[in-house]
């Protein structure tokens, strides 16, 4: 995507503004900024990237992302095409992410309370004990379990 450029997906437009490079102490960086559109209305500016450590000689990729309850959108920038110098944007719109998460703290919520000790069996298991012994006593057993 070069200037001015744009994408549509999923319903989102996306249009280049502008796309740059850095160089710090520990990396160069270059990196874009999108604006997403969706019914012609601005919603958001995300700024995806990709980073080169000098001392490891690695690159990372650092990847915008928008999540919403319904859909999480995410920009990649996967580097400069070479025939032309642009930027070549990956974006990928995934349904009801958001909605795992929930799921799963759902999920550790329910095994928490199930891990928490019930008392009831416990009592019940001591009047089981006490009837027990009470009705040997009744019945002549001197001592329960063998003596």
């Amino acid at each position: 995507m070069g200037f001015g450029d744009k994408m549509q997906i999923a319903g989102y437009t996306l249009v280049c503004q502008s796309y740059t490079q850095d160089d710090k102490p520990n990396y160069s960086s270059e990196w874009a900024v999108i604006d997403v559109y969706k019914n012609g209305r601005q919603i958001d500016t995300m700024y995806p990237e990709r980073r080169f450590y000098k001392a490891s000689e690695q690159t990372a990729t650092i990847v915008a992302n928008r999540s919403r309850l319904n859909e999480d959108l995410y920009l990649v920038y996967a580097g400069r095409n070479q025939d032309n110098g642009k930027p070549i944007i990956k974006a990928h719109v995934n349904p009801l992410v958001a909605w795992i998460w929930i799921g799963v703290h759902l999920v550790l919520i329910g095994t928490i309370i199930a891990l928490i000790p019930n008392m009831k069996p416990q009592k019940t298991a001591m009047k089981e004990k006490e009837r027990t012994e009470a009705e040997a006593a009744r019945s002549g057993v001197v001592g329960v379990g063998g003596d």
